[in-house]
């Protein structure tokens, strides 16, 4: 910090005057941080192989034996292999719909006969506490 002196007015002004040093040290500091955060970075992979960046955390058994080897993503321009399995045919699928439907009618209907269980329930008057003998 200056202090610089206005010599018509006998004003004094104080200006931020940066050094240089603690200036370019703050830049590197701030470059080396970014370069440890970002997600692929050489910065970064040096930072982990001599241990001052976090690892990444070993997928769990079962997700290691349930991915393929392959990744199972087909390259851009590839057509897709054939389905083994057939569609069903539509008089199928019509009864499975037919089934479907036919259970959420079931369903529908136990909601409504439980809910009118429970209104019944509500109407009751509620009782009254018991009343101690006077002494």
């Amino acid at each position: 910090m200056r202090v610089l002196q206005n010599g018509d007015k006998g004003q004094m002004m104080m200006v931020f005057v940066p050094r240089t040093g603690v200036t370019g040290l703050a830049i590197g500091v701030a470059i080396v941080l970014g370069g440890l955060l970002a997600a692929c970075n050489p910065v970064r992979d040096v930072a982990v192989s001599t241990g001052f960046g976090a690892k990444e955390p070993e997928p769990a058994q079962f997700v290691r034996e349930s991915r393929r080897d392959d990744g199972g993503y087909l390259p851009v321009g590839v057509r897709a292999p054939d389905r083994t399995t057939k569609a069903l045919p539509k008089a199928d699928v019509e009864a499975l719909t037919n089934s479907i439907d036919a259970r959420r009618q079931a369903n529908e209907a136990a909601g409504a006969t439980a809910r009118s269980m429970g209104a019944e329930t509500n109407a009751r008057p509620v009782p009254k506490p018991a009343t101690l003998p006077a002494e």
